[in-house]
């Protein structure tokens, strides 16, 4: 016979550990507009790049 326990499915062993989130400033260049084929209207931001712990994000 299993017993059923209250909580989360994920085992008690697993644990995520967080890092502080890095921050930093950017300029809007421009906003594209896209119509998807359902007629969804979706805005896309483009950004000027940025160098985070290495990586250039866009």
């Amino acid at each position: 016979m299993t017993t059923a326990r209250s909580g989360t499915r994920a085992p008690r062993w697993a644990i995520a550990y967080k890092l502080h989130a890095v921050e930093k400033i950017t300029r809007l260049l421009e906003v594209e507009w896209n119509v998807g084929r359902t007629g969804i209207i979706a805005t896309r931001a483009v950004l000027e790049p940025v160098e985070i712990d290495g990586a250039t994000i866009t």
